[in-house]
């Protein structure tokens, strides 16, 4: 709480320059908010907020809910409506973690850039739903309110004072190479069984998650890459046997996921088709959908 404090008293110093930036993009938003019918006076205070996030005592985003459905319900309109509502409280010295929609979606008209910060090589942006939802979910957001698609950056903390900021799309590329396109990796993976094909099979969830909320920043191969090490299995590792005895949902989810994006793609996967015939007879409800 004394962090979000500090950043609402810096804004408000800011805002005591009446020509400055900040003052200007206060009248700015305080004008904005009476157009949607908000009274002179609320409207001017809630032109001051700039920190926004859930609910008090909530957490999430919920966006996984919807990525997860595919298909149908997850379009960007809907993912940006559900992030705005959730993550659309404000808070400030005189006001905390209030319903501030309108005024949040007002600042998201005007944003440039997304920036994420990591400081721990414990997790990466695949391990878990959360980096596409807060970063993803927040850049569809902005780009469904201000009709054009903000450029994402992460903040490398990991090693100290080697600090840099790279793009999302570089981040992905790099921890997608060094992991889950590993063959070291992957083989780890192996070793932990059912378990271990589990994760295989999440990692490329999360994945597909940046695809509806990032889609421009992930290699057009990546998709394809995906096919040939885990279905094509190009590193001969055995991973469609490991599968079949260690956990032949996990690899059903993986050809599922896989399906959907050729499903919403233009350019398609080319070998789709070739491998999809299953491995186990508890797949053949699958086959048959295919």
């Amino acid at each position: 709480p004394d962090k979000l404090l500090l950043l609402d008293r810096a804004v408000r110093l800011a805002a005591q320059a009446a020509d400055g930036v900040v003052a200007g993009r206060d009248r700015e938003l305080a004008t904005a908010l009476e157009r949607q019918g908000i009274d002179p006076e609320e409207a001017a205070r809630q032109s001051h907020t700039r920190v926004f996030s859930a609910k008090p005592g909530a957490y999430g985003v919920g966006v996984q809910y919807l990525v997860e459905k595919s298909g149908g319900g997850d379009s960007a309109d809907q993912i940006a409506a559900l992030y705005t509502a959730n993550m659309g409280f404000g808070y400030s010295a005189d006001r905390w973690g209030t319903a501030s929609g309108a005024a949040f979606s007002a600042n998201l008209r005007s944003i440039d850039a997304v920036q994420f910060s990591r400081s721990s090589n414990l997790y990466g942006s695949l391990d878990n739903d959360d980096t596409y939802q807060y970063v993803g979910g927040l850049r569809t957001a902005i780009t469904q309110a201000g009709a054009r698609a903000p450029e994402v950056y992460l903040h490398d903390l990991r090693q100290s004072g080697a600090e840099k900021m790279v793009s999302l799309r570089e981040w992905l590329a790099v921890e997608l190479h060094s992991r889950q396109f590993n063959p070291a990796w992957l083989q780890e993976m192996q070793k932990s069984g059912d378990a271990g094909a589990r994760e295989m099979s999440r990692e490329i969830e999360h994945l597909y998650g940046f695809q509806k909320t990032t889609p421009d920043h992930l290699d057009t191969r990546t998709w394809q890459t995906v096919m040939d090490v885990f279905v094509k299995d190009t590193y001969g590792l055995g991973l469609t046997r490991f599968f079949e005895e260690q956990n032949p949902h996990a690899r059903q989810t993986v050809l599922a996921r896989l399906l959907e994006v050729d499903r919403q793609s233009d350019h398609g996967l080319s070998v789709a088709v070739e491998v999809w015939a299953p491995v186990d007879p508890r797949l053949e409800d699958l086959h048959a959908y295919s």
